[in-house]
């Protein structure tokens, strides 16, 4: 009887015990996980047979994933205060290195696929080494263009424009200032 009523307890704290909620650190974290994942499965293409069967799967996997991040970044950051802008600047901030690091690995890891297609016997046949290689490049870094209302960068002039990070790996850095138009 004792062992039921402690399961049951356990039961009711896992049940009731709110799961921890999406912010800025945890999504930037989740995009730099993503982009690294994409670059791991882009370094398993060496011919085009694999690429073809990590086009069937892995990236089938990874489109799904990018969607999701996708959502959970439109949910998050959609028309905030400027708190909110702070912590999405806090966490870019935070990650900076990381952000910085996964673009040059994305960007080494395409030269990669590329200098494997150009090694081939018949380079034009390559198409699945192709697919992979702008993989990343075909419509999939768009969360630089999440509209934060009022931070939104560059939204009033592009005189003032925060050092973007990622270009469109991960959130695009909110603009707190706007320069003054002259009357």
């Amino acid at each position: 009887m004792k062992k039921a009523w402690r399961f049951l307890g356990i039961l009711l704290v896992v049940v009731f015990v709110p799961g921890c909620a999406d912010n800025p650190q945890t999504i930037t974290h989740d995009m730099i996980v993503f982009w690294n994942e994409v670059c791991d499965n882009m370094l398993k293409a060496t011919d085009e047979e694999t690429a073809k069967k990590l086009l069937e799967v892995q990236f089938k996997v990874l489109e799904k994933k990018h969607e999701t991040i996708r959502l959970r970044a439109e949910k998050k950051f959609t028309n905030f205060d400027k708190d909110d802008a702070m912590d999405v600047d806090n966490a870019l901030m935070d990650f900076k290195v990381e952000i910085e690091a996964v673009e040059q690995r994305l960007k080494n890891t395409k030269e990669r696929v590329l200098a494997i297609i150009a090694q081939m016997p018949n380079p034009d046949s390559c198409i699945n080494l192709k697919k992979i290689a702008n993989w990343a490049d075909s419509g999939k870094k768009v969360f630089n263009v999440q509209d934060y209302g009022k931070y939104m960068p560059n939204l009033r002039t592009k005189d003032v424009k925060p050092k973007q990070l990622g270009k469109g790996l991960v959130p695009a850095r909110p603009n707190f200032e706007f320069k003054k138009q002259a009357p």
